[in-house]
Formats: C-alpha cells, structure tokens, sequence
C-alpha cells in the first residue's frame, strides 16, 4: 500500500517507482526535508551547511567552484547553488542524480550547475571535462565515513589531487563516524 512521500518542494508520487528508484526519495525525506528538520540527521545537514557556509568568510564565495562527491540528490545545490560560481555534484548511483533532477528541475537548468553520474574513484578523470578555478571539493553527510577503506583511500587520493591541482583550493571531509552509525549519534549528541 504505497502512498505520496509529501516533502517540502515538491511532493513525488511514489505509487508506480521500484524499491531502487523510491530508495532516494526515502533518505531524502529522512533528512533534508520539513518534516526531518527537528530529528538528529536534519539537525546534522544544519549544522554541516552552517559549517560549510562558514568556510567562506573571507573572500568571495562566487570565487569558488564546489565539487561534491557523493551529492545524493543534489540538497547542498538546491540550497546553495547560487551563492558560488559553479557546483559540480558527482554522484555513483543515477537513481540518485534522477530523483535530484526530478526534485530539483531548476538544477537541470543553471548552466553553472551540474549533477552527475560518476565513480569517485576515477575524479581526476571525470574533473577534465569542467573547467575550475578554486575547487572545494567536498564530501557531506558521512558519505566519506561509510565507505569501505580500499574504496576510501582512492576517493581521498584523487579529491587531493583534483584539491591540489589548483590555487587556493580547499577540501571538506565531513566525516563523523568513522567506526559506524551508532558511534556517531553519540559522538553528536555528546557535544
């Protein structure tokens, strides 16, 4: 018995997906809409977008170009896609970049916007198709922290060498369970 997931922009009819196209749609919901602002995961979006937003304090933040591995559906753009000079999502599952576009139309659209499919592990090759000037290359949400140590270790390696490729860039690892979801509930609610 399937029903519409209403979220905050715009509602989706869930009634005709599969399991693997409704997946995204329910993390969405769990995190990054109205209805999860108050839990302890849409807390966290606050809190890693307030810190991410903290970042640019000095200088310009339209100066930079931010390159999210590991975008989902693409949340980071459609709150702050406008405030830099160009976003570039990468993101390994296209159920995910299909329902960011489908929630996000608008993200389809910028020319300065870009979410797309790709492997984290080969960045270096995926980045030569964009042109950056001061890339933040970022990870957010514990997407670093869930990944098997093998697949970690490349995807760090080629975000520093895409980081490192240019001037004043920066990366942003947010990762704050490394040892599992448990961990990092307490390790959030302690503070």
């Amino acid at each position: 018995n399937r029903k519409k997931i209403v979220m905050s922009t715009p509602a989706v009819d869930i009634s005709n997906k599969t399991w693997e196209e409704l997946c995204p749609h329910v993390w969405r919901e769990t995190i990054y809409t109205e209805n999860a602002k108050d839990n302890c995961m849409g807390q966290l979006f606050q809190h890693e977008l307030d810190f991410f937003r903290g970042e640019f304090t000095e200088g310009n933040p339209k100066d930079y170009d931010v390159l999210e591995v590991g975008c989902g559906t693409a949340e980071l753009f459609a709150v702050a896609n406008k405030e830099f000079r160009q976003c570039i999502g990468v993101e390994i599952s296209d159920k995910m970049v299909d329902c960011a576009h489908e929630l996000h139309p608008h993200l389809k659209t910028d020319e300065n916007t870009h979410v797309i499919v790709g492997n984290a592990m080969h960045l270096v090759d995926i980045m030569k198709d964009y042109t950056l000037q001061k890339p933040i290359v970022c990870v957010l949400m514990n997407t670093f922290g869930i990944l098997p140590p093998h697949i970690r270790a490349e995807c760090l390696a080629q975000m520093w060498q895409v980081t490192a490729a240019h001037e004043g860039g920066k990366m942003i690892l947010g990762c704050w369970a490394q040892t599992g979801l448990r961990t990092g509930f307490e390790t959030y609610y302690s503070k």
